[in-house]
């Protein structure tokens, strides 16, 4: 059996069937479709990966690595290895209609661990049907501090990510950007602050 890396930021999050109450482009057969899902939960650890969890046993059924961690493994296998961050965010888990189809979509950051996040398509939980819708970087965010706020942008007609910025004790600004849930491209970016001293923006809210 694999050991599995220590938690320290990553709260676990339980997904169950569909709950949300969208009343556009047949929501409620999506809803009606995943009624008798699988109850797992998603966490990241410092071990590189992304984990899902049967509830009802603790039993994994898949990991992820986001391969911006591939290289850093290695480290993990130092004899004088003390301790790094990796996937160190609590994930965020959504449905959105993306590509044509509604989605349940698992987003996840890396906090110190990196700048980069990761999205995959958690529909089915089951390990032959997850996939990766895409897994990137956002220019602006400096460490993926900041758990994304999904929101449907009605101008766009789309879902969206947004993210602020991460700690910048170089430039000393602080960002929010937003990013096409559907392939992770980055749509816009806000300067929000400068100051003299670490900036950063790590809370993302929409009203």
């Amino acid at each position: 059996d694999w050991k599995l890396g220590d938690i320290v930021d990553s709260s676990p999050i339980s997904v169950g069937a569909p709950a949300h109450f969208f009343d556009f482009n047949d929501y409620s057969d999506f809803k009606a479709a995943h009624a008798n899902r699988d109850e797992v939960i998603y966490l990241g650890a410092n071990d590189g990966m992304i984990h899902c969890f049967r509830t009802e046993d603790g039993a994994e059924k898949w990991a992820y690595i986001p391969k911006n961690q591939l290289g850093k493994l290695r480290e993990l296998m130092d004899p004088s290895y003390c301790h790094d961050f990796f996937v160190n965010l609590t994930p965020k888990v959504t449905d959105a209609f993306v590509n044509g189809s509604w989605k349940t979509i698992l987003i996840c950051g890396q906090k110190e661990g990196g700048d980069g996040y990761t999205a995959l398509d958690v529909t089915s939980p089951e390990p032959g049907s997850v996939s990766v819708l895409w897994d990137t970087t956002v220019p602006i965010v400096n460490e993926s501090w900041s758990v994304p706020c999904i929101v449907r942008d009605r101008h766009l007609d789309k879902f969206i990510m947004v993210v602020g910025s991460g700690p910048d004790s170089t430039t000393h600004r602080a960002y929010a950007a937003a990013v096409d849930l559907a392939n992770g491209s980055t749509l816009w970016t806000d300067l929000l602050s400068t100051s003299s001293g670490i900036n950063m923006a790590n809370s993302a809210q929409a009203i």
